[in-house]
Protein backbone atom coordinates (compact mmCIF):
# COMPACT_ATOMS: atom_id res chain seq x y z
CA UNK A 1 0.00 0.00 0.00
CA UNK A 2 2.48 2.24 0.99
CA UNK A 3 4.41 1.77 -2.22
CA UNK A 4 1.41 2.10 -4.39
CA UNK A 5 1.13 5.58 -2.94
CA UNK A 6 4.87 6.05 -3.30
CA UNK A 7 4.36 5.13 -6.67
CA UNK A 8 4.78 8.51 -9.28
CA UNK A 9 1.08 7.54 -10.33
CA UNK A 10 0.13 7.34 -6.79
CA UNK A 11 1.85 10.32 -6.27
CA UNK A 12 -0.46 12.23 -8.77
CA UNK A 13 -3.38 10.39 -7.65
CA UNK A 14 -2.47 11.59 -3.74
CA UNK A 15 -1.76 14.77 -4.99
CA UNK A 16 -5.38 15.18 -7.51
CA UNK A 17 -6.89 14.11 -3.99
CA UNK A 18 -5.40 16.13 -1.93
CA UNK A 19 -6.86 18.97 -4.78
CA UNK A 20 -10.35 17.66 -4.63
CA UNK A 21 -10.00 18.66 -0.62
CA UNK A 22 -9.42 22.44 -1.29
CA UNK A 23 -6.09 21.80 -3.43
CA UNK A 24 -6.21 21.68 -7.41
CA UNK A 25 -10.09 21.80 -7.34
CA UNK A 26 -10.22 24.20 -4.95
CA UNK A 27 -8.70 26.40 -7.10
CA UNK A 28 -11.39 25.10 -9.55
CA UNK A 29 -13.98 26.04 -7.06
CA UNK A 30 -13.47 29.93 -7.61
CA UNK A 31 -15.46 29.94 -10.82
CA UNK A 32 -18.03 27.73 -9.02
CA UNK A 33 -18.23 30.80 -6.69
CA UNK A 34 -18.52 33.24 -9.68
CA UNK A 35 -21.11 31.24 -11.32
CA UNK A 36 -23.23 31.27 -7.70
CA UNK A 37 -22.87 34.70 -7.91
CA UNK A 38 -24.08 34.51 -11.15
CA UNK A 39 -27.29 32.57 -10.45
CA UNK A 40 -27.91 34.89 -8.01
CA UNK A 41 -27.92 37.75 -9.89
CA UNK A 42 -30.36 36.60 -12.61
CA UNK A 43 -32.44 35.32 -9.91
CA UNK A 44 -32.66 39.54 -8.56
CA UNK A 45 -33.05 39.58 -12.08
CA UNK A 46 -35.92 37.56 -12.26
CA UNK A 47 -37.56 39.25 -9.23
CA UNK A 48 -37.21 42.28 -10.59
CA UNK A 49 -39.01 40.98 -13.92
CA UNK A 50 -41.98 39.62 -11.69
CA UNK A 51 -42.16 42.39 -10.02
CA UNK A 52 -42.47 45.02 -12.47
CA UNK A 53 -45.28 42.24 -14.46
CA UNK A 54 -47.12 42.54 -11.63
CA UNK A 55 -47.10 46.31 -11.50
CA UNK A 56 -48.21 47.11 -14.96
CA UNK A 57 -50.83 44.38 -14.10
CA UNK A 58 -51.97 45.96 -11.20
CA UNK A 59 -52.07 49.66 -13.41
CA UNK A 60 -53.79 47.60 -16.25
CA UNK A 61 -56.50 46.60 -13.57
CA UNK A 62 -56.72 49.92 -12.49
CA UNK A 63 -54.85 52.98 -13.73
CA UNK A 64 -55.60 55.36 -11.64
CA UNK A 65 -54.53 53.65 -8.21
CA UNK A 66 -50.95 54.75 -6.98
CA UNK A 67 -48.02 52.79 -6.77
CA UNK A 68 -47.11 51.12 -3.75
CA UNK A 69 -44.13 53.49 -2.67
CA UNK A 70 -45.70 56.11 -3.45
CA UNK A 71 -48.77 55.36 -1.72
CA UNK A 72 -46.93 54.66 1.55
CA UNK A 73 -45.72 58.61 1.12
CA UNK A 74 -49.11 60.05 1.17
CA UNK A 75 -49.73 59.20 4.84
CA UNK A 76 -51.79 61.79 6.36
CA UNK A 77 -49.93 64.97 8.16
CA UNK A 78 -50.46 66.46 11.45
CA UNK A 79 -51.08 69.59 10.15
CA UNK A 80 -54.34 70.43 8.13
CA UNK A 81 -54.27 71.52 5.21
CA UNK A 82 -56.64 72.51 1.71
CA UNK A 83 -56.33 74.03 -1.17
CA UNK A 84 -58.89 74.61 -3.77
CA UNK A 85 -60.43 76.90 -6.02
CA UNK A 86 -63.49 78.55 -5.52
CA UNK A 87 -67.08 79.45 -7.87
CA UNK A 88 -70.02 81.05 -7.73
CA UNK A 89 -71.85 77.96 -6.77
CA UNK A 90 -69.84 76.98 -4.40
CA UNK A 91 -69.88 80.48 -2.81
CA UNK A 92 -73.88 80.95 -3.09
CA UNK A 93 -74.36 77.20 -1.49
CA UNK A 94 -72.49 78.13 1.48
CA UNK A 95 -73.83 81.38 1.85
CA UNK A 96 -77.52 79.87 2.19
CA UNK A 97 -76.18 77.12 4.73
CA UNK A 98 -74.36 79.60 6.73
CA UNK A 99 -77.34 82.14 6.36
CA UNK A 100 -80.01 79.39 7.82
CA UNK A 101 -77.11 79.41 10.79
CA UNK A 102 -76.15 82.85 11.09
CA UNK A 103 -80.23 83.76 11.30
CA UNK A 104 -81.65 80.74 12.84
CA UNK A 105 -83.62 82.34 15.60
CA UNK A 106 -84.78 85.00 12.96
CA UNK A 107 -85.98 81.97 10.51
CA UNK A 108 -87.88 80.32 12.95
CA UNK A 109 -90.00 83.77 14.73
CA UNK A 110 -90.41 84.19 10.36
CA UNK A 111 -91.71 80.85 9.88
CA UNK A 112 -94.66 81.07 13.21
CA UNK A 113 -95.24 84.31 11.60
CA UNK A 114 -95.85 82.85 8.25
CA UNK A 115 -97.31 80.26 9.61
CA UNK A 116 -100.08 82.47 11.84
CA UNK A 117 -100.49 84.72 8.15
CA UNK A 118 -101.49 81.46 6.56
CA UNK A 119 -104.03 80.32 9.21
CA UNK A 120 -105.57 83.73 9.43
CA UNK A 121 -106.05 84.03 5.67
CA UNK A 122 -107.49 80.27 5.52
CA UNK A 123 -109.96 81.37 8.19
CA UNK A 124 -111.18 84.58 5.90
CA UNK A 125 -114.18 83.92 3.79
CA UNK A 126 -113.30 81.83 0.89
CA UNK A 127 -113.54 83.60 -2.66
CA UNK A 128 -115.61 81.80 -5.03
CA UNK A 129 -113.75 80.10 -7.50
CA UNK A 130 -110.32 78.74 -8.57
CA UNK A 131 -109.27 82.31 -9.34
CA UNK A 132 -109.63 83.04 -5.81
CA UNK A 133 -107.70 80.50 -4.39
CA UNK A 134 -104.89 81.02 -6.57
CA UNK A 135 -104.84 84.82 -5.25
CA UNK A 136 -104.74 83.55 -1.81
CA UNK A 137 -101.85 81.31 -2.33
CA UNK A 138 -99.84 83.66 -4.10
CA UNK A 139 -100.61 86.13 -1.27
CA UNK A 140 -99.34 84.22 1.84
CA UNK A 141 -96.21 82.79 -0.54
CA UNK A 142 -95.53 86.53 -1.42
CA UNK A 143 -95.78 87.72 2.25
CA UNK A 144 -93.56 84.82 3.29
CA UNK A 145 -90.72 85.68 0.71
CA UNK A 146 -90.93 89.38 1.97
CA UNK A 147 -90.40 88.54 5.58
CA UNK A 148 -87.45 86.11 5.08
CA UNK A 149 -85.61 88.39 2.99
CA UNK A 150 -86.09 91.53 4.87
CA UNK A 151 -84.90 89.06 8.44
CA UNK A 152 -81.31 87.69 6.19
CA UNK A 153 -81.01 91.04 5.02
CA UNK A 154 -78.67 92.94 6.92
CA UNK A 155 -76.32 89.34 8.06
CA UNK A 156 -76.41 88.45 4.44
CA UNK A 157 -75.08 91.97 3.17
CA UNK A 158 -72.70 91.81 6.15
CA UNK A 159 -71.28 88.56 5.24
CA UNK A 160 -71.00 89.75 1.45
CA UNK A 161 -68.86 92.76 2.24
CA UNK A 162 -66.53 90.47 4.78
CA UNK A 163 -66.00 87.89 2.12
CA UNK A 164 -65.13 90.04 -0.60
CA UNK A 165 -62.73 92.29 1.61
CA UNK A 166 -60.65 88.72 2.16
CA UNK A 167 -60.79 87.72 -1.77
CA UNK A 168 -63.31 85.10 -1.15
CA UNK A 169 -65.23 85.73 -4.25
CA UNK A 170 -65.49 83.26 -7.65
CA UNK A 171 -62.17 82.10 -9.13
CA UNK A 172 -59.98 82.67 -5.98
CA UNK A 173 -57.68 79.92 -5.19
CA UNK A 174 -57.57 79.62 -1.28
CA UNK A 175 -55.45 77.38 0.92
CA UNK A 176 -56.26 77.08 4.30
CA UNK A 177 -54.03 75.33 7.17
CA UNK A 178 -53.68 75.22 10.96
CA UNK A 179 -51.16 76.02 13.34
CA UNK A 180 -51.04 75.04 16.50
CA UNK A 181 -53.72 77.58 17.68
CA UNK A 182 -54.05 79.71 14.87
CA UNK A 183 -56.16 79.37 11.78
CA UNK A 184 -54.18 80.23 8.66
CA UNK A 185 -55.95 81.27 5.14
CA UNK A 186 -54.03 82.13 2.43
CA UNK A 187 -55.82 83.76 -0.74
CA UNK A 188 -56.20 86.91 -3.65
CA UNK A 189 -56.28 89.30 -0.69
CA UNK A 190 -53.51 88.21 1.27
CA UNK A 191 -52.59 86.06 4.29
CA UNK A 192 -55.17 86.22 7.61
CA UNK A 193 -54.63 84.69 10.65
CA UNK A 194 -57.53 83.33 13.17
CA UNK A 195 -57.24 81.90 16.61
CA UNK A 196 -58.45 78.48 16.42
CA UNK A 197 -60.44 78.83 19.91
CA UNK A 198 -63.01 81.41 18.53
CA UNK A 199 -63.31 79.22 15.23
CA UNK A 200 -66.81 77.21 14.64
CA UNK A 201 -66.90 74.21 12.28
CA UNK A 202 -70.38 73.51 10.32
CA UNK A 203 -70.36 69.96 8.39
CA UNK A 204 -72.93 70.46 5.48
CA UNK A 205 -73.70 67.90 2.53
CA UNK A 206 -70.74 69.40 0.07
CA UNK A 207 -68.09 70.04 2.20
CA UNK A 208 -66.92 72.32 5.98
CA UNK A 209 -68.12 75.68 6.87
CA UNK A 210 -65.02 77.18 8.73
CA UNK A 211 -66.41 80.60 10.44
CA UNK A 212 -63.66 82.10 12.48
CA UNK A 213 -66.13 85.67 12.73
CA UNK A 214 -69.87 86.33 13.52
CA UNK A 215 -70.08 87.51 9.52
CA UNK A 216 -67.19 85.17 7.89
CA UNK A 217 -66.99 82.27 6.91
CA UNK A 218 -65.25 80.12 4.12
CA UNK A 219 -66.77 76.67 2.89
CA UNK A 220 -63.89 74.21 1.83
CA UNK A 221 -65.72 71.65 -0.69
CA UNK A 222 -65.11 67.85 0.18
CA UNK A 223 -63.27 67.39 -3.23
CA UNK A 224 -60.22 69.84 -2.29
CA UNK A 225 -56.67 68.83 -2.18
CA UNK A 226 -56.12 68.02 1.24
CA UNK A 227 -51.83 67.04 0.89
CA UNK A 228 -52.57 63.29 0.64
CA UNK A 229 -55.05 62.60 3.74
CA UNK A 230 -58.65 62.28 2.94
CA UNK A 231 -61.86 64.80 3.17
CA UNK A 232 -62.77 63.12 6.55
CA UNK A 233 -58.89 62.64 8.07
CA UNK A 234 -59.09 66.73 7.69
CA UNK A 235 -62.20 67.58 9.38
CA UNK A 236 -61.58 65.05 12.05
CA UNK A 237 -57.68 66.39 12.67
CA UNK A 238 -59.31 69.99 12.44
CA UNK A 239 -62.17 69.22 14.98
CA UNK A 240 -59.17 68.09 17.39
CA UNK A 241 -57.31 71.42 17.16
CA UNK A 242 -60.12 73.25 17.47
CA UNK A 243 -61.26 71.69 20.44
CA UNK A 244 -57.21 71.65 22.34
CA UNK A 245 -57.07 75.45 21.10
CA UNK A 246 -60.97 76.06 23.31
CA UNK A 247 -60.35 73.42 25.51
Amino acid sequence: MLALLSHPVGGRLGLRGSGFQGGSLGTRGEPWNQGGASVAALLSRSERRRSSFFDTLRLMINPYQAPPDQAATFAPTDAPVARFRLDQRMIRYAESKFLLWRCGGRVTLASMVMIALALGISLMPPVPGPIGIAVREVVVMGLATVIYLTLIRGPRNAARSELAAHGVVSGAEVEVSLGETTLIWCGPAGTHRFPLESVRLMTVGKGLIVIPEQDLYLFVPRRSDFGGASYGEFVKLFRARVQAASG
